[in-house]
């Protein structure tokens, strides 16, 4: 469910880490797993689920579409914007810049447009690797909205598979219930400010090498050619444009 989540292009990937954090830790710990075990699980499960969706959508989505024109000068794979990403994203090792963008920026987009350019997936997933601190937080925030305490009608009595369970008492299950929710709240904007600052932080490399790159990046003999199918095709739009005004 997840995945399939991923592979739709409204869907960001915030979503499906509190989802995970709703539903996945509160099964765990009705299995007996402590809390934070179970918070450590899930994030694991959403992280791999993430990592899964940059292969599909880089490869079977983005790779599929690299070959189609309409595409490809949809995109704008000759503008001076897609070819700084192309800079950035080629560089070897795992700069700021390049998690920025792999971290930061529109899950579904970004990892098709990886695959439209063309770029190596094993890359992409090194990049992407710090995306577990973006994912902790969301299930920590979609785990506290649960019930504090080991049963559902508080206060909870020893069982054989959990001999020691929070909310034994009035005072315990009111003190839970407030720091639940408390850190809740505190999870959630942690987890808005790490995307807000990716996706800034991603806008403003993207910027700076486009513009201290300009040259590089219009030569036409240099590392970063035009397409010559979408320069034809943006050739001919430009006559019919001329022609119709």
């Amino acid at each position: 469910v997840g995945l399939f989540m991923f592979l739709l292009p409204p869907v960001p990937g915030v979503p499906v880490y509190v989802l995970g954090g709703v539903v996945l830790v509160q099964a765990f710990r009705r299995n007996g797993q402590p809390f934070a075990l179970s918070v450590v699980i899930v994030t694991f499960i959403c992280y791999s689920i993430k990592l899964a969706a940059i292969v599909v959508q880089q490869k079977l989505i983005g790779g599929g579409m690299s070959g189609s024109l309409f595409i490809r000068k949809t995109v704008g794979v000759n503008s001076i914007t897609i070819k700084a990403i192309k800079m950035i994203l080629t560089k070897p090792g795992m700069g700021i810049d390049k998690v920025a963008i792999l971290c930061g920026g529109p899950d579904w987009p970004t990892s098709v447009l990886t695959g439209i350019l063309k770029l190596s997936v094993f890359k992409m997933l090194f990049g992407s690797i710090p995306v577990v601190f973006l994912v902790f937080p969301c299930v920590m925030s979609g785990a506290f909205v649960n019930n504090p305490c080991d049963c559902d009608q508080p206060p909870c009595l020893p069982t054989v598979t959990i001999p020691n369970p929070s909310c034994q008492t009035l005072k315990d299950t009111k003190a839970m219930t407030s720091l639940f929710t408390g850190m809740a709240s505190v999870s959630l904007l942690l987890a808005s400010g790490m995307q807000s600052l990716g996706m800034f932080s991603a806008m403003y490399f993207i910027d700076s090498t486009a513009s201290k790159n300009r040259a590089t990046l219009t030569d036409p003999d240099g590392d970063y050619p035009n397409d010559p199918e979408v320069e034809k095709a943006e050739l001919v739009d430009a006559e019919k444009k001329r022609y119709w005004y």
